[in-house]
């Protein structure tokens, strides 16, 4: 998902222009997850970037497994704390872009509208205003020509789970969701074949596919998520403190009972 992020910022250049740093070879061999809470970059145009912990990370929830301080059920810890992190999202954020692998995980939409459902019964005293500003871009990567063949009957599913949610709901109705190819990128030192043994995948090229996800983040509507203009200095003291209350939301500590007697 860095890497979604840094090409939705537009080029880069050298490494150290990177938002955030791209999973390690030690991360990826011991399949633990690179981004541990959230991470923030402001590009160059003002917008602010936001980076998080995977939702309901089985990296995660191994080390919750094995740790000392696991007083509670791990099972209920990690849910919580992906409901607190979705939370937190949709009170400060635009765009939440969700990306996960080519097929259609039950889990995240249910773990959406649970999050949307707390976040409309909070009643800690923030500037947020009560409307949800924030809408939820889907993104499946590494699909193949199966996938894009059966686009449609994956995009009903998504909107037959997400019904009646107002965060993923676009301006045309339905669900706001993309499918993008494996960007196989060439070998290097390798040949690439001439145009006339190019064969069509199926699919229209990743670069297409982004640009249109790209386009589609940066044309959504942004409304106000204070009573009052904020500066990115502003948005920063707004966000620390929604992020306390919901450290102490009672909303979370009673769904968090009633997790643990299920």
């Amino acid at each position: 998902k860095q890497w979604y992020q840094r090409r939705v910022r537009g080029p880069t250049g050298a490494r150290r222009s990177y938002m955030f740093w791209p999973q390690s070879r030690e991360a990826r061999e011991t399949g633990v997850n690179q981004t541990l809470g959230a991470y923030m970059a402001v590009s160059t145009e003002r917008f602010i970037f936001l980076d998080t912990q995977p939702l309901m990370s089985h990296s995660l929830l191994d080390s919750m497994m094995y740790s000392d301080r696991a007083a509670e059920d791990p099972y209920t810890q990690i849910e919580i704390q992906s409901l607190r992190i979705l939370m937190f999202l949709m009170r400060v954020c635009h765009v939440i872009v969700v990306v996960s692998d080519w097929a259609v995980d039950p889990t995240i939409p249910d773990l959406i509208k649970t999050a949307e459902m707390l976040n409309a019964r909070t009643a800690e005293s923030t500037n947020v205003r009560e409307e949800n500003p924030t809408k939820v871009v889907f993104v499946y990567n590494f699909s193949d020509r199966s996938d894009f063949m059966h686009v449609e009957g994956h995009r009903r599913t998504l909107e037959d789970l997400m019904r009646f949610s107002e965060v993923t709901e676009g301006e045309e109705g339905g669900v706001m969701a993309y499918w993008l190819p494996d960007n196989k990128l060439p070998v290097r030192g390798a040949t690439p074949p001439p145009p006339q043994y190019l064969q069509y995948q199926g699919h229209s090229s990743f670069q297409f596919c982004f640009e249109q996800l790209r386009n589609k983040i940066f044309s959504l509507p942004r409304r106000s998520l204070s009573s009052h203009t904020l500066s990115e200095r502003g948005w920063f003291h707004m966000s620390a403190r929604v992020w306390e209350s919901l450290q102490k939301s009672q909303n979370l500590s009673e769904y968090a009972r009633l997790l643990s007697t299920t």
